[in-house]
């Protein structure tokens, strides 16, 4: 047993310089089931897996709490080399392997990678649950047509609270300048169309509507009380309004002026 702990202990970086020398001047043998207990360790991942469909162990797992931390450790001596996004060839992971190979070989850790893969283990926990929100909210624009989750959103009130968490670290910046958003996720984002300023987004819809209208009766004099369209007729009432109280952009007022909106009733 005794053994078999100090072989663990140099797998695993925890022995001393002094120690390791004492024990090669007995020509101990460092290779003799060196991985047996990291196997087993990654034998309890692959059952914790298979129970909840995640390698995401919290670090005190009530169950299992030394699996917790090991899965740490894994990826503390792992991580910097792997990314949620990426897929990595047969020549990637033996360069890790060589990388990382200090106390024990190459050969171990090419093993040990290679186990970790296959289980899908997690390399960063916080982009992993990023990118759990991300697919929920591709499902959600798949059925709504939209990415505009409401921030108290019923079936789903977690949601809201991400989409509406995204346009805030998109909209404020550091100290020199750079948005805190990641450009990496504000670039998948974008690619599926979100919206980043929803009272912008507003305001083209309305507009496009009004255009619809225009084409439809040949003049942007929307009825205040229009049956087929009642919010049309209020919006258009509201930019008179807000030209009049100088609230209108002169950005917008451009837009209206190039589909000759009628800005008085009396005209």
């Amino acid at each position: 047993q005794w053994t078999r702990t100090q072989r663990k202990n140099y797998a695993w970086g925890e022995l001393t310089t002094d120690q390791i020398s004492k024990l090669n001047s007995l020509d101990f043998d460092w290779s003799e089931d060196k991985d047996e207990d990291w196997n087993a360790m990654c034998d309890r991942l692959v059952c914790y897996k298979r129970k909840y469909n995640t390698t995401l162990v919290p670090c005190t797992c009530g169950e299992d709490p030394s699996l917790g931390s090991w899965v740490i450790t894994q990826r503390h001596v792992y991580s910097q080399y792997f990314s949620a996004y990426e897929e990595y060839d047969e020549d990637y992971i033996e360069y890790v392997a060589n990388d990382v190979a200090k106390r024990t070989t190459a050969e171990t850790h090419s093993n040990r990678l290679h186990k970790l893969i296959d289980v899908g283990f997690v390399w960063d926990p916080l982009e992993e649950q990023w990118l759990e929100m991300y697919q929920r909210l591709v499902v959600y624009k798949e059925k709504n047509n939209s990415t505009l989750a409401p921030e108290e959103y019923e079936k789903d009130p977690e949601l809201g609270n991400w989409v509406n968490n995204q346009r805030m670290l998109y909209s404020t910046e550091d100290d020199n300048g750079n948005r805190l958003i990641y450009e990496h996720r504000a670039k998948l984002l974008d690619e599926i169309g979100f919206v980043w300023d929803p009272l912008e987004a507003r305001w083209n819809e309305m507009f496009e509507r009004l255009v619809h209208y225009k084409n439809q009766y040949g003049s942007t004099k929307v009825p205040h009380h229009y049956t087929l369209d009642p919010q049309l007729g209020d919006w258009v009432s509201s930019q008179r309004l807000n030209k009049k109280q100088k609230r209108l952009s002169s950005e917008r007022i451009e837009v209206l002026n190039s589909i000759g909106f009628v800005w008085s009733i009396q005209e």
